[in-house]
C-alpha cells in the first residue's frame, strides 16, 4: 500500500501514515461498538414517552449510577435543575428534558391534583450523562 501511494515519502512519513491507519481503525471499530448504545439513545431520545423520576433513578440505576428517586431529587435541586418544589425550571422545560403533568390524587377528604415533574427522552439521555459524570468519576 505504502510503495503504490507514498512511494517517495521517507520512513517518518510512512511510519506517521501507518499510525494514522491504526487509529482510524481503531476508532470505526469503536463505532461499531458503540452502534447498539447510540441507537438506543437515538430511540430514547426521540421517544414521546414520559417517564416519572422513579422511572428515572431506575434507568440511572442500569447506567451505575446508584440514586433512588428522593436522592435523584435532592440532587437536581443541588445541580439548579429543579426548584425547592420539585419541578423544573422553565429553562430546562424549554430545552425539552421535562414536562410537568397533572396529576390526581384521591383522598378520603377528596380529589387533589397535583403537578408531577416527568422526564422526556431527551431528558433521560440529559440526567444520565450528567449523573455518570459525576458519580463515575469520582
Amino acid at each position: 500500500f505504502m510503495e503504490t501511494y507514498l512511494p517517495f515519502a521517507d520512513e517518518s512519513v510512512k511510519e506517521l501514515f501507518r499510525l494514522n491507519l491504526t487509529v482510524i481503525r481503531q476508532l470505526n471499530e469503536k463505532i461499531e461498538q458503540d452502534k447498539p448504545l447510540v441507537d438506543f439513545a437515538n430511540h430514547v431520545s426521540a421517544s414521546e414517552n414520559l417517564i416519572d423520576m422513579g422511572t428515572m433513578a431506575k434507568f440511572a440505576k442500569k447506567g451505575n449510577v446508584s440514586i433512588g428517586r428522593t436522592r435523584l431529587f435532592k440532587w437536581l435541586r443541588k445541580k439548579g435543575i429543579l426548584m425547592s418544589n420539585n419541578l423544573p425550571y422553565q429553562r430546562y422545560i424549554e430545552a425539552g428534558y421535562f414536562e410537568v403533568k397533572e396529576s390526581v390524587r384521591e383522598f378520603p377528604t377528596g380529589t387533589v391534583i397535583f403537578p408531577q415533574t416527568m422526564v422526556t427522552g431527551k431528558g433521560q439521555q440529559y440526567l444520565i450523562r450528567l449523573l455518570k459524570a459525576e458519580y463515575l468519576n469520582d
